[in-house]
């Protein structure tokens, strides 16, 4: 969401990726399809962004911002690009996020989603008041409110000369903001779409009066059907711009020049990787969208550090009988920064750390967590705890050699091991897929201590499995790619997981009650 002064796709100077997706998780579990509209709401400002000419900008210019903050220029033109389309943003997001739950659902209603969102009904309002009225669930209203919010995008922006660093936010006149735009539909909002009627009428007869009266859940329109609304709407809406004197770039248009945004970006960040790609053949879909989610779960807990050989190995161990365990984890040290307030650091910048991540809830409601560094992999001695050792390893950690061969053997030998997908989720699925050795992938949903937490995981035969928590939304992405990509349909995960299957709650826990937040890509 825009939240504060800059677009929540990952602060600047916050060790995130520039474009993570957020919601947030407040207090105990929320009911399941108000969780779905949070992180929807948050793939709907995604979205935008990758399709639109002002997103487009967005994007490149918080990368930059992320990437290179000792130039501070790129902070300022972001913040400046985002308050220019704050009012845009959020209304088509929470417009999208809320109808296709309201569609999707026929016992859902606009009341009870919105009861603890007062901020999402100004959105809301919003998005309607650009559109035309009757009852929300009208096809044609919900498809024409997101159709010309989605022409407020579209200014002639993406012509500029020169280099990104000297691309001022003052070089786009206030009039081809978002938000000026988002203005000069809702002043002529009845006109507009008083004509579309009328047009309608004219072209379609009396089908178009079915049209208009048709029931979003229930419609059976075929996709080709709702496309052509969609590009009927958007045009009406762009056509009133250009002659209040706005024009706007079509969709091809946006996506002939997105390549020099890309371009541009590539030259200020010079060896830095530009993680900004032109999907233009649609490869990728959502998915890549959802590959930037963050779950916000709390503030980072204060933790203990203290050597594994300087405390009772019992003292290692989390979970009451008969689940007692031991819970190691292998996170690089900057992500354990980042998810833990920690009262020692002995680690350097960002260097592979194997710990015991013991976690104990307190009488009071509470919950402690203390991390005891292993220095060798002999110091992992065995466990009494009646599910023994289970281990964590992030991906990333497995990227250091010297780690890999001194380490891994080891944990394989001696404990129940899953790595952790802390890596972009669809290169590790082309990855595997490509290794050609039996891959598979699965989403499974995990009741744990503290509810209910859905998980993607994918391998081939014969290895760990790799495990990222994510939304609902983002799983079926996630298993709509990697079925795409291998040929295969997710498998029954009892088969698939294997040893893996019985401890997956108690690993799950881990994560949504120890952790500060989840996310599916550092």
């Amino acid at each position: 969401m825009l939240d504060g002064h800059v677009l929540s796709f990952g602060q600047p100077g916050d060790g995130g990726r520039f474009s993570h997706l957020r919601w947030t998780v407040a207090g105990r579990r929320q009911d399941e399809l108000v969780n779905l509209m949070v992180t929807t709401h948050e793939a709907h400002h995604a979205a935008l962004n990758s399709g639109t000419a002002w997103g487009a900008l967005l994007q490149a210019t918080a990368i930059a911002a992320t990437l290179l903050p000792a130039e501070p220029n790129y902070v300022t033109t972001l913040n400046a690009l985002a308050g220019r389309c704050r009012t845009v943003h959020e209304a088509y997001a929470t417009h999208c996020s809320l109808v296709s739950i309201l569609n999707a659902d026929p016992d859902s209603t606009l009341d009870a989603l919105l009861a603890h969102f007062p901020t999402y009904r100004t959105h809301w309002g919003a998005a309607v008041a650009v559109g035309p009225g009757g009852s929300h669930h009208l096809l044609w209203r919900q498809l024409a409110a997101e159709s010309a919010l989605l022409a407020c995008m579209q200014p002639c922006v993406l012509r500029l000369g020169g280099s990104l660093a000297d691309f001022r936010p003052s070089d786009i006149v206030a009039a081809d903001s978002p938000d000026s735009r988002y203005h000069v539909l809702r002043k002529n909002a009845d006109r507009l779409w008083q004509a579309v009627d009328d047009a309608g009428a004219r072209v379609v007869g009396t089908a178009w009066d079915d049209l208009t009266r048709l029931d979003a859940r229930t419609s059976d329109l075929p996709d080709d059907q709702l496309l052509s609304l969609r590009q009927l709407f958007f045009h009406a809406a762009s056509e009133l711009l250009a002659g209040q004197g706005h024009p706007s770039m079509t969709v091809d248009e946006v996506q002939q020049h997105v390549g020099g945004v890309i371009n541009a970006l590539s030259e200020v960040l010079g060896q830095i990787p530009n993680p900004m790609v032109d999907d233009s053949e649609h490869r990728f879909g959502l998915a890549s969208l959802y590959e930037l989610e963050r779950i916000e779960l709390r503030a980072p807990r204060p933790v203990r550090v203290r050597p594994a050989r300087s405390v009772d190995p019992t003292l290692w161990v989390s979970g009451a009988a008969p689940d007692r365990h031991v819970y190691l984890v292998v996170r690089r040290s900057a992500t354990l920064r980042r998810q833990f307030d920690l009262a020692d650091d002995p680690w350097g910048p960002d260097e592979p750390v194997c710990a015991v991540q013991a976690s104990r809830d307190e009488p009071g409601g509470g919950r402690s967590v203390e991390l005891y560094p292993l220095a060798a992999p002999e110091e992992l001695t065995r466990s009494a705890a009646e599910r023994g050792v289970l281990a964590s390893v992030a991906v990333s950690a497995c990227q250091d050699p010297a780690w890999h061969e001194r380490w891994l053997p080891a944990l394989s030998r001696s404990t129940v091991l899953t790595m952790h997908l802390d890596q972009p989720v669809l290169p590790a699925v082309d990855a595997l897929v490509e290794a050609g050795h039996g891959f598979w992938h699965t989403l499974v949903r995990v009741r744990h201590a503290d509810g209910w937490q859905f998980v993607f995981a994918c391998g081939i035969e014969g290895e760990p499995p790799l495990i990222g928590l994510c939304s609902l939304s983002a799983g079926q992405a996630f298993a709509e790619y990697a079925a795409r990509r291998s040929g295969r349909p997710a498998a029954p995960y009892r088969e698939v997981l294997g040893t893996v299957e019985p401890h997956l709650p108690l690993l799950v826990a881990h994560f949504v009650l120890d952790e500060s937040y989840l996310e599916t890509a550092l």
